[in-house]
């Protein structure tokens, strides 16, 4: 479980204000400069403009010192678990993402928590911990991934979405681009680079995973799960399936039909 040891949302010290600490901290530190800082790293010092961040693992020194506004907001916790390290996260380095709104409102929650002590308020506070992580992680991949804009990535998750769930559509990549406003050939390239698959080859695994489900209900004959997944022809949906699972949908209907008899 993640421990806060301290925590702050929109802090403000003096104007030109120093925080030197040689031997840094016990726990790790989560620091948002909301005001460009003068920071140490390596032994050199460097400019950390306003929407910098850094996660300080215990021990690495720390010495950030105001150009002059001084305001951030932070958070000391513990991280026995290697969380930062299994995220990817970079650690005593600085680095910013796109959005940082969120993050900086997810601290404020792990501030009122830690000051408040309300009921269930340690588990509370791991699970913001926990999510500020996550989020930072997601921005960061976000940002990396092929240089694709966050803009772009929000759009085509909604357009997955969208698609995955209206299955009986007779989608096709014309179709599917033409939700995005692309040619066929960006929109394959897009949605392959965002989801690591081609969108068709989605499109049929949550087909064929949903029709694995409807055949657990035997009052619904093949035909109709057919349509019901977006296929017109009924044989083309059943053979799609075996060449998937090996076995025919009715062969899978009966096979789950005699698991539950026994």
């Amino acid at each position: 479980m993640f421990e806060v040891w301290y925590c702050g949302y929109n802090i403000r010290n003096v104007d030109y204000d120093t925080i030197d600490r040689p031997e840094g901290s016990k726990e790790y530190l989560f620091l948002y400069f909301m005001s460009s800082m003068i920071i140490e790293l390596g032994g050199e010092r460097i400019t950390a403009p306003a929407g910098s961040m850094i996660i300080y693992t215990p021990g690495h020194r720390q010495w950030y010192h105001a150009e002059k506004k001084f305001k951030n907001s932070f958070v000391h916790f513990t991280d026995e678990n290697e969380f930062c390290k299994k995220l990817g996260l970079p650690l005593n380095q600085l680095f910013t993402i796109p959005e940082p709104a969120e993050i900086n409102e997810t601290l404020r929650h792990i501030e009122y928590e830690f000051f408040t002590h309300d009921e269930h308020y340690a588990e509370q506070i791991d699970a913001y911990v926990k999510t500020l992580l996550i989020q930072l992680a997601r921005s960061l991949r976000g940002r990396k991934a092929g240089g694709i804009e966050k803009n772009t990535f929000r759009m085509f998750f909604e357009i997955r979405m969208h698609i995955l769930s209206h299955l009986d559509y007779d989608w096709n990549t014309e179709n599917m681009a033409e939700l995005a406003h692309m040619s066929k050939s960006q929109f394959y390239r897009y949605y392959t680079a965002i989801f690591h698959q081609p969108p068709k080859t989605e499109l049929i695994e949550a087909r064929m995973e949903y029709a694995k489900y409807l055949l657990t209900n035997e009052t619904l004959p093949v035909n109709q799960i057919a349509r019901m997944i977006g296929y017109a022809n009924e044989y083309h949906f059943i053979r799609t399936f075996k060449n998937h699972y090996g076995c025919s949908p009715k062969q899978y209907s009966i096979m789950e039909k005699n698991k539950h008899k026994q």
